[in-house]
Protein backbone atom coordinates (compact mmCIF):
# COMPACT_ATOMS: atom_id res chain seq x y z
CA UNK A 1 0.00 0.00 0.00
CA UNK A 2 1.07 3.43 -0.93
CA UNK A 3 1.32 5.78 1.87
CA UNK A 4 1.08 9.66 0.69
CA UNK A 5 2.74 12.39 3.13
CA UNK A 6 0.44 14.98 4.53
CA UNK A 7 1.86 17.98 2.47
CA UNK A 8 1.68 20.55 5.92
CA UNK A 9 3.11 17.64 7.99
CA UNK A 10 6.81 19.22 8.02
CA UNK A 11 4.97 22.70 8.98
CA UNK A 12 3.37 20.88 11.77
CA UNK A 13 6.29 19.62 13.18
CA UNK A 14 8.35 22.56 13.44
CA UNK A 15 4.94 24.04 15.06
CA UNK A 16 5.13 21.26 17.49
CA UNK A 17 8.90 22.26 17.92
CA UNK A 18 8.45 25.73 18.64
CA UNK A 19 5.70 25.41 21.18
CA UNK A 20 7.65 23.11 23.04
CA UNK A 21 10.87 25.52 22.92
CA UNK A 22 8.41 28.30 23.89
CA UNK A 23 7.45 25.57 27.63
CA UNK A 24 10.94 25.04 27.72
CA UNK A 25 12.05 28.84 27.77
CA UNK A 26 9.00 30.05 30.09
CA UNK A 27 10.22 27.35 33.01
CA UNK A 28 14.16 28.15 32.11
CA UNK A 29 12.79 32.42 33.35
CA UNK A 30 11.17 31.40 35.66
CA UNK A 31 14.07 29.75 37.20
CA UNK A 32 16.33 32.38 36.62
CA UNK A 33 14.10 34.88 37.57
CA UNK A 34 13.28 32.87 40.63
CA UNK A 35 17.73 32.88 41.05
CA UNK A 36 17.58 36.82 40.94
CA UNK A 37 15.27 37.79 42.97
CA UNK A 38 16.21 35.17 46.03
CA UNK A 39 16.81 36.24 49.80
CA UNK A 40 20.33 36.57 50.05
CA UNK A 41 22.67 36.93 53.43
CA UNK A 42 24.22 40.09 55.12
CA UNK A 43 27.59 41.30 52.93
CA UNK A 44 30.55 41.98 54.19
CA UNK A 45 31.99 43.73 51.19
CA UNK A 46 30.38 44.81 47.78
CA UNK A 47 31.87 45.22 44.09
CA UNK A 48 29.80 46.77 41.60
CA UNK A 49 30.36 47.16 37.92
CA UNK A 50 29.04 47.13 34.51
CA UNK A 51 29.75 45.99 30.84
CA UNK A 52 27.94 46.85 27.86
CA UNK A 53 26.82 44.16 25.31
CA UNK A 54 25.17 44.50 21.54
CA UNK A 55 21.26 44.25 21.08
CA UNK A 56 19.23 44.76 18.25
CA UNK A 57 16.08 46.95 19.28
CA UNK A 58 14.04 48.41 16.50
CA UNK A 59 16.01 47.41 13.41
CA UNK A 60 19.28 49.44 14.89
CA UNK A 61 22.10 48.04 16.77
CA UNK A 62 22.35 49.84 20.69
CA UNK A 63 24.43 48.89 23.83
CA UNK A 64 22.67 46.85 26.61
CA UNK A 65 23.73 48.06 29.60
CA UNK A 66 24.34 44.84 32.00
CA UNK A 67 24.82 45.29 36.20
CA UNK A 68 26.73 42.93 38.32
CA UNK A 69 27.05 42.97 41.94
CA UNK A 70 29.19 40.77 43.83
CA UNK A 71 29.47 39.91 47.59
CA UNK A 72 31.44 38.29 50.43
CA UNK A 73 29.38 36.83 52.87
CA UNK A 74 29.53 38.04 56.45
CA UNK A 75 29.07 34.49 57.71
CA UNK A 76 31.50 32.93 56.01
CA UNK A 77 33.69 34.81 53.98
CA UNK A 78 32.80 33.12 50.68
CA UNK A 79 31.98 35.32 47.57
CA UNK A 80 28.62 35.26 45.62
CA UNK A 81 27.02 37.08 42.69
CA UNK A 82 24.14 38.88 43.93
CA UNK A 83 22.24 39.58 40.79
CA UNK A 84 22.40 41.33 37.30
CA UNK A 85 20.18 44.06 35.25
CA UNK A 86 19.54 44.94 32.42
CA UNK A 87 18.61 47.66 30.88
CA UNK A 88 19.64 49.99 27.61
CA UNK A 89 21.48 52.76 29.89
CA UNK A 90 23.53 52.51 32.86
CA UNK A 91 21.26 56.12 34.76
CA UNK A 92 21.16 56.07 37.93
CA UNK A 93 17.81 55.04 37.90
CA UNK A 94 18.98 51.91 36.29
CA UNK A 95 21.26 51.60 39.83
CA UNK A 96 19.23 53.11 42.15
CA UNK A 97 16.68 49.92 41.21
CA UNK A 98 19.23 47.51 40.92
CA UNK A 99 20.95 48.58 44.53
CA UNK A 100 17.57 48.57 46.35
CA UNK A 101 16.37 45.43 45.57
CA UNK A 102 19.74 44.42 46.92
CA UNK A 103 18.98 45.66 49.89
CA UNK A 104 15.16 44.90 50.46
CA UNK A 105 16.51 41.22 49.58
CA UNK A 106 18.47 41.29 52.94
CA UNK A 107 22.08 42.44 52.04
CA UNK A 108 22.30 44.45 55.24
CA UNK A 109 24.97 47.22 55.55
CA UNK A 110 28.03 46.45 53.55
CA UNK A 111 31.27 47.40 55.49
CA UNK A 112 32.90 48.39 52.44
CA UNK A 113 31.78 49.21 48.58
CA UNK A 114 34.02 48.92 45.69
CA UNK A 115 33.55 50.33 42.47
CA UNK A 116 34.31 52.87 39.92
CA UNK A 117 33.88 56.67 40.39
CA UNK A 118 30.59 56.54 37.47
CA UNK A 119 28.50 60.04 38.44
CA UNK A 120 25.02 57.74 38.33
CA UNK A 121 26.20 54.89 40.42
CA UNK A 122 27.75 57.17 42.82
CA UNK A 123 24.41 59.39 42.99
CA UNK A 124 22.66 55.62 43.27
CA UNK A 125 25.07 54.45 46.05
CA UNK A 126 23.75 58.43 48.23
CA UNK A 127 20.56 57.27 47.39
CA UNK A 128 20.35 53.42 48.84
CA UNK A 129 23.25 52.60 50.73
CA UNK A 130 25.04 55.49 51.77
CA UNK A 131 26.21 54.30 55.09
CA UNK A 132 28.43 52.20 53.59
CA UNK A 133 32.13 53.59 53.22
CA UNK A 134 32.82 53.44 49.08
CA UNK A 135 36.62 52.73 47.80
CA UNK A 136 37.14 53.85 44.46
CA UNK A 137 38.81 51.66 42.04
CA UNK A 138 42.32 52.22 42.21
CA UNK A 139 43.03 50.25 38.56
CA UNK A 140 40.09 52.71 37.35
CA UNK A 141 42.07 55.76 39.37
CA UNK A 142 45.71 55.11 37.43
CA UNK A 143 43.90 55.00 34.00
CA UNK A 144 41.92 58.00 34.57
CA UNK A 145 45.26 59.75 35.68
CA UNK A 146 46.55 59.15 32.16
CA UNK A 147 43.80 61.57 30.85
CA UNK A 148 45.19 64.49 32.74
CA UNK A 149 49.46 64.28 32.02
CA UNK A 150 50.54 66.54 29.22
CA UNK A 151 53.27 64.52 27.98
CA UNK A 152 53.77 61.21 27.03
CA UNK A 153 57.16 60.98 28.70
CA UNK A 154 55.89 62.05 32.00
CA UNK A 155 53.01 58.90 32.25
CA UNK A 156 55.43 56.09 33.13
CA UNK A 157 56.68 58.59 36.27
CA UNK A 158 53.24 59.59 37.07
CA UNK A 159 52.01 56.10 37.36
CA UNK A 160 54.83 55.16 39.49
CA UNK A 161 53.82 58.01 41.96
CA UNK A 162 50.71 56.82 42.28
CA UNK A 163 51.05 53.40 42.39
CA UNK A 164 53.79 54.13 45.67
CA UNK A 165 50.74 56.15 47.11
CA UNK A 166 48.59 53.40 46.59
CA UNK A 167 51.31 50.51 48.55
CA UNK A 168 51.97 52.73 51.54
CA UNK A 169 51.50 51.07 54.52
CA UNK A 170 48.51 52.72 55.75
CA UNK A 171 46.80 56.24 55.27
CA UNK A 172 48.75 58.64 56.86
CA UNK A 173 51.91 57.18 55.05
CA UNK A 174 49.62 58.00 51.97
CA UNK A 175 48.49 61.23 52.29
CA UNK A 176 51.96 62.67 52.98
CA UNK A 177 53.36 61.37 49.44
CA UNK A 178 50.04 62.31 47.94
CA UNK A 179 50.76 65.73 49.11
CA UNK A 180 54.32 66.02 47.86
CA UNK A 181 53.44 64.60 44.42
CA UNK A 182 50.31 67.16 44.15
CA UNK A 183 52.94 69.88 44.92
CA UNK A 184 55.29 68.38 42.26
CA UNK A 185 53.39 68.34 39.43
CA UNK A 186 51.43 71.47 40.22
CA UNK A 187 53.27 73.74 37.71
CA UNK A 188 54.24 71.05 34.99
CA UNK A 189 50.87 70.15 35.03
CA UNK A 190 48.27 71.97 37.15
CA UNK A 191 45.24 69.89 35.83
CA UNK A 192 46.88 66.78 37.22
CA UNK A 193 48.02 68.30 40.03
CA UNK A 194 44.06 69.76 40.55
CA UNK A 195 42.77 65.98 39.92
CA UNK A 196 45.00 64.12 41.87
CA UNK A 197 43.83 66.27 45.08
CA UNK A 198 40.28 65.60 44.79
CA UNK A 199 40.38 61.83 43.18
CA UNK A 200 43.39 60.39 44.90
CA UNK A 201 41.96 60.49 48.29
CA UNK A 202 38.70 58.22 46.89
CA UNK A 203 41.17 55.11 46.79
CA UNK A 204 42.62 55.82 49.80
CA UNK A 205 39.74 53.84 52.09
CA UNK A 206 40.39 51.16 52.00
CA UNK A 207 43.51 51.72 54.82
CA UNK A 208 41.22 51.35 57.18
CA UNK A 209 40.31 47.46 56.77
CA UNK A 210 43.20 44.82 57.56
CA UNK A 211 46.37 44.63 55.22
CA UNK A 212 45.80 41.07 54.53
CA UNK A 213 42.64 42.00 52.23
CA UNK A 214 43.44 45.49 50.80
CA UNK A 215 44.90 43.85 47.74
CA UNK A 216 41.39 41.93 46.75
CA UNK A 217 38.85 45.04 47.81
CA UNK A 218 40.97 47.91 46.47
CA UNK A 219 40.37 47.24 42.98
CA UNK A 220 37.31 46.09 41.43
CA UNK A 221 39.14 43.35 39.23
CA UNK A 222 37.09 41.12 40.29
CA UNK A 223 34.05 42.39 38.79
CA UNK A 224 36.54 42.84 35.87
CA UNK A 225 36.89 38.93 35.22
CA UNK A 226 33.88 38.24 35.73
CA UNK A 227 32.30 41.08 32.63
CA UNK A 228 35.52 39.00 30.73
CA UNK A 229 34.13 35.52 31.01
CA UNK A 230 30.39 36.91 30.34
CA UNK A 231 31.90 38.46 27.39
CA UNK A 232 33.47 35.34 26.17
CA UNK A 233 30.38 33.39 25.90
CA UNK A 234 28.06 36.20 24.89
CA UNK A 235 30.73 36.87 22.13
CA UNK A 236 29.55 33.31 20.34
CA UNK A 237 26.12 34.28 19.90
CA UNK A 238 26.89 38.06 18.57
CA UNK A 239 23.61 40.31 18.53
CA UNK A 240 20.83 39.55 20.62
CA UNK A 241 17.85 39.98 19.32
CA UNK A 242 16.40 41.55 22.45
CA UNK A 243 16.66 42.56 26.17
CA UNK A 244 15.40 39.79 27.07
CA UNK A 245 17.36 36.72 25.71
CA UNK A 246 20.53 38.79 27.42
CA UNK A 247 19.44 38.84 30.39
CA UNK A 248 18.54 34.98 29.79
CA UNK A 249 22.18 33.87 28.78
CA UNK A 250 23.74 36.40 31.50
CA UNK A 251 21.34 34.94 34.33
CA UNK A 252 22.40 31.28 33.57
CA UNK A 253 26.04 32.51 33.03
CA UNK A 254 26.55 33.96 36.48
CA UNK A 255 24.02 31.12 38.43
CA UNK A 256 26.60 28.90 37.47
CA UNK A 257 29.51 30.72 38.73
CA UNK A 258 27.81 31.74 41.84
CA UNK A 259 26.96 27.95 42.35
CA UNK A 260 30.74 27.36 41.88
CA UNK A 261 32.09 29.82 44.61
CA UNK A 262 29.79 29.13 46.86
CA UNK A 263 30.58 25.60 46.93
CA UNK A 264 34.66 26.58 46.48
CA UNK A 265 36.81 27.80 48.90
CA UNK A 266 36.77 30.48 51.46
CA UNK A 267 37.84 33.94 49.92
CA UNK A 268 38.08 35.72 53.38
CA UNK A 269 39.16 34.34 56.89
CA UNK A 270 36.01 34.95 59.24
CA UNK A 271 37.72 36.95 61.49
CA UNK A 272 37.84 39.65 58.63
CA UNK A 273 33.83 39.29 57.22
CA UNK A 274 32.30 38.91 60.69
CA UNK A 275 30.77 42.01 62.57
CA UNK A 276 33.26 44.72 63.64
CA UNK A 277 31.74 44.81 67.26
CA UNK A 278 31.98 40.70 66.97
CA UNK A 279 35.93 40.89 66.31
CA UNK A 280 36.61 41.91 69.78
CA UNK A 281 35.91 38.82 71.23
CA UNK A 282 37.88 36.58 68.37
CA UNK A 283 41.21 34.75 70.26
CA UNK A 284 43.30 36.15 67.60
CA UNK A 285 43.97 39.56 66.50
CA UNK A 286 44.91 40.69 63.06
CA UNK A 287 47.97 42.46 62.83
CA UNK A 288 51.26 42.84 61.17
CA UNK A 289 54.27 40.71 61.03
CA UNK A 290 56.39 43.61 62.27
CA UNK A 291 53.71 45.12 64.72
CA UNK A 292 53.37 41.79 66.30
CA UNK A 293 56.83 41.50 66.62
CA UNK A 294 57.43 44.67 68.16
CA UNK A 295 54.37 43.72 70.51
CA UNK A 296 55.72 40.52 71.80
CA UNK A 297 59.38 42.37 73.04
CA UNK A 298 57.62 44.37 74.76
CA UNK A 299 55.78 42.01 76.59
CA UNK A 300 58.78 40.13 76.88
CA UNK A 301 60.36 42.99 78.77
CA UNK A 302 57.56 43.00 80.96
CA UNK A 303 57.05 39.63 81.59
CA UNK A 304 61.37 38.55 82.16
CA UNK A 305 61.11 40.27 84.85
CA UNK A 306 58.13 37.81 86.50
CA UNK A 307 59.63 34.58 85.04
CA UNK A 308 62.83 32.97 84.44
CA UNK A 309 61.86 29.92 83.32
CA UNK A 310 63.16 28.78 79.47
CA UNK A 311 59.71 27.00 78.84
CA UNK A 312 57.20 28.49 76.29
CA UNK A 313 54.21 29.91 78.09
CA UNK A 314 51.04 32.53 77.62
CA UNK A 315 50.84 35.49 78.92
CA UNK A 316 48.30 37.93 78.11
CA UNK A 317 48.31 38.73 74.56
CA UNK A 318 51.17 36.04 74.27
CA UNK A 319 49.09 33.81 72.01
CA UNK A 320 49.70 32.18 68.73
CA UNK A 321 48.31 34.16 65.52
CA UNK A 322 48.20 32.73 61.97
CA UNK A 323 49.14 34.91 59.04
CA UNK A 324 47.37 34.27 55.43
CA UNK A 325 50.34 35.60 53.54
CA UNK A 326 50.37 33.70 49.75
CA UNK A 327 49.05 30.44 51.04
CA UNK A 328 52.45 30.21 53.95
CA UNK A 329 50.76 29.62 56.99
CA UNK A 330 53.16 30.94 60.15
CA UNK A 331 52.92 30.38 63.90
CA UNK A 332 54.65 33.02 65.86
CA UNK A 333 55.41 32.53 69.63
CA UNK A 334 57.31 34.01 72.03
CA UNK A 335 59.40 33.16 75.20
CA UNK A 336 61.45 34.38 77.95
CA UNK A 337 64.77 33.75 76.36
CA UNK A 338 64.46 36.61 73.59
CA UNK A 339 63.33 33.82 70.76
CA UNK A 340 60.77 34.78 68.51
CA UNK A 341 60.37 30.79 66.61
CA UNK A 342 58.75 30.89 63.23
CA UNK A 343 57.15 27.90 62.62
CA UNK A 344 56.79 27.01 58.84
CA UNK A 345 53.31 24.50 58.23
CA UNK A 346 53.83 24.11 54.69
CA UNK A 347 54.44 20.48 55.50
CA UNK A 348 52.82 20.64 58.73
CA UNK A 349 49.67 21.67 59.33
CA UNK A 350 48.80 22.79 63.12
CA UNK A 351 45.46 23.30 63.49
CA UNK A 352 44.07 27.11 65.67
CA UNK A 353 44.36 26.55 69.23
CA UNK A 354 42.83 28.39 71.90
CA UNK A 355 45.40 29.91 74.62
CA UNK A 356 43.59 27.11 77.37
CA UNK A 357 45.19 24.67 74.64
CA UNK A 358 48.56 26.06 73.72
CA UNK A 359 50.86 24.14 72.24
CA UNK A 360 54.60 23.74 75.19
CA UNK A 361 56.88 22.69 72.31
CA UNK A 362 57.57 23.25 68.99
CA UNK A 363 56.85 20.67 66.52
CA UNK A 364 59.64 18.75 64.61
CA UNK A 365 61.27 20.54 62.09
CA UNK A 366 60.81 23.94 63.16
CA UNK A 367 63.11 26.32 63.13
CA UNK A 368 64.03 29.01 65.63
CA UNK A 369 65.41 32.15 64.69
CA UNK A 370 66.59 35.05 67.07
CA UNK A 371 66.07 38.72 66.49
Amino acid sequence: MIRFAHPFGAAYGSLSALRSGSRLTSKLDESLEKWRNRPLPEISHLLLDATYIKVRIDSSVRDCAMLVGIGIRRDNGKRMILGTSTALSENEVHWRTFLSSLRERGIGIPALITSDAHEDLKAALRATLNASPWQRCQFHLQQNAQAYVPKVSMRQQVANDIRYIFNARNRADAETPLNEIVEKYSQSAPDLARWMECAISEGLTIFAFPENIRRRLRTSNMCETLNSQIKSRTRVAGLFPNEASILRLVSAILMDISEEWESGKIYFPRSVTTNPNQQKNHWYPSVSLTEFTEKMLLRHQECVSRRNEEKFYWHGDCRPIYFYTHHLHRLLCHSPSGLVHLWDMEKTKIKPCRPANALTRAPEGCRSTKI
